[in-house]
């Protein structure tokens, strides 16, 4: 009898062993995940409440496009043909959608616009961090998700951050990135989730040009790594026959020129291929902003310096996804954020060499697909990085060697932030500064004295990179500024005061 009263304490033992180290387990799980979540919110949190504190309610220059179907909404028509009319490269049809309807729910709010486009942005860096732990094929940590967030989430992109119509960019974003999520992600009811790709390809053209990108990222997701089957023709071809049905509805009476100036086209671009490059790398190493309200560019090596490494970068990138297909690159991710960033690079080069490198090195106004080149960076980084056996059998040269690709992205991940948040602030106090001088003026035109006005009209214009005069529409329609409440803020604080070119 004693034996089994021996044995039995031991094997209790061993099962209360066994419990510790389940629950150790447990509650390291539940640690990790509580401190993921608290470092997949701070990018969010700090991106909301930068645009709460700098958004005015003001009309700003791409917004007066808008301005004809907000008012024929108001007053009981659909105006389709406002919906899809062409502005600029793009018809944004969703995007156009959705402020006719904000100046029915509140008036077009220019505030509520761009909290708006923040949970856009939120939404799609969800689906990001889905797709980066399916892709990583673990859970995620707080150290990668933090760093993506803060990248994410850089508020050095002043120009499109503070100014409502962008959102349409937002649109582009927010759909490409619900078509790769559908393509890739689910593992079951394929069926669904193709016809959840068909559409939100369809949505990411209609809001802007560069939405067209999602078509052949989408046939990269359905071709790559599959064996050819009955299936993946299927999908290829009614890929192609919708991209086909939505391109002749796109174009038919297109205007290729991009801009209001004749040197602004696809031709002008593709007949000085040297300047173009330089323009594409330009804006690449916009991810380290300049310019905008502050200094203008005259030199804009650094840009293309910086470009020029993240390109190769990126080349790289590219080149081992392709090479590693058939195994641990299966599901694709950064190769095809990649090509993504890249591809909207090179559409806006096309569209904007004819305006010079030191324009666009200095216009701030398309850091957001080289945000996600810079981000895929990450991913791909992280997702590479030695494991704690290997840096543990590893000599110090080898060790050194293994982790220096992730220590450099990471130093430059920590300068891209500080970098772009000190410019992001500078410069969004001055967004905001224009932005509260053209409502005081509009709201105040007739306080200014008759003889001044055309004078001042004209240098606030000209501050504000826009032609046109003030609104009419809005103003009829009680829209943004002429809102009630924003009205009698604008109204009392009275004109700006007069330009210095305008004194008598």
């Amino acid at each position: 009898m004693s034996e089994p009263i021996v044995a039995a304490p031991e094997h209790s033992n061993a099962i209360d062993g066994q419990d510790d180290g389940t629950e150790l387990s447990r509650r390291g799980s539940s640690i990790n995940a509580v401190a993921t979540i608290a470092a997949a919110c701070v990018g969010p949190i700090l991106y909301m409440v930068y645009v709460s504190h700098y958004a005015v309610n003001s009309f700003f220059f791409d917004d007066y496009s808008t301005f004809i179907a907000m008012h024929l909404f108001l007053h009981g028509h659909l105006p389709f043909s406002q919906l899809w009319i062409q502005y600029t490269e793009g018809r944004q049809v969703t995007s156009n959608f959705v402020l006719m309807l904000s100046a029915r729910v509140d008036r077009a709010d220019v505030r509520s616009i761009l909290l708006f486009n923040g949970v856009i942005f939120i939404a799609t860096y969800g689906i990001v961090l889905a797709l980066f732990q399916k892709y990583l094929r673990s859970r995620l940590t707080p150290v990668p998700v933090l760093l993506v967030g803060i990248v994410w989430f850089s508020i050095g992109d002043v120009g499109n951050s503070l100014f409502a119509y962008q959102l349409s960019l937002y649109f582009v974003l927010l759909f490409v990135f619900v078509m790769l999520f559908a393509l890739l992600y689910p593992v079951r009811h394929r069926n669904f989730w193709f016809a959840v790709a068909v559409v939100a390809a369809m949505a990411s053209s209609l809001s802007f040009l560069d939405g067209f990108l999602a078509w052949p990222l989408g046939a990269v997701c359905i071709l790559w790594g599959h064996a050819h089957s009955r299936r993946m023709r299927l999908e290829v071809g009614i890929w192609i026959a919708t991209l086909v049905a939505i391109s002749a509805a796109y174009f038919y009476g297109y205007q290729s020129s991009g801009c209001v100036i004749s040197q602004c086209s696809p031709g002008n671009s593709l007949s000085q291929p040297f300047t173009m490059l330089r323009v594409v790398l330009a804006l690449i190493g916009g991810v380290l902003p300049g310019g905008y309200f502050g200094d203008k560019i005259h030199n804009p090596l650094r840009f293309e310096l910086v470009g020029a490494v993240l390109l190769v970068v990126a080349v790289f990138i590219l080149i081992q996804s392709w090479l590693h297909r058939d195994d641990r690159e299966r599901m694709p991710l950064p190769m095809l954020m990649v090509l993504f960033a890249l591809s909207w690079d090179v559409l806006v080069a096309l569209g904007r060499t004819g305006l010079g490198v030191n324009y666009i090195a200095g216009i701030n106004r398309y850091m957001m697909p080289n945000l996600i080149l810079l981000t895929a960076i990450i991913i791909y980084a992280w997702s590479h990085r030695p494991s704690t056996l290997q840096a543990g059998s590893d000599g110090a040269g080898a060790y050194f060697t293994r982790w220096l690709p992730l220590s450099l992205v990471v130093i430059f991940v920590i300068v891209q932030v500080v970098w772009s948040t000190s410019f992001g602030l500078v410069n969004a106090r001055a967004a905001r500064q224009m932005f509260v001088t053209e409502a005081q003026l509009w709201v105040n035109l007739d306080r200014v004295p008759v003889q001044d006005r055309a004078c001042e009209v004209e240098q606030v214009l000209n501050q504000g990179f826009f032609p046109g005069g003030p609104p009419q529409l809005p103003a009829k329609d009680h829209l943004g500024e002429f809102s009630p409440n924003s009205f009698r803020y604008f109204r009392s604080l009275g004109p700006p005061p007069l330009s210095p070119q305008c004194e008598h």
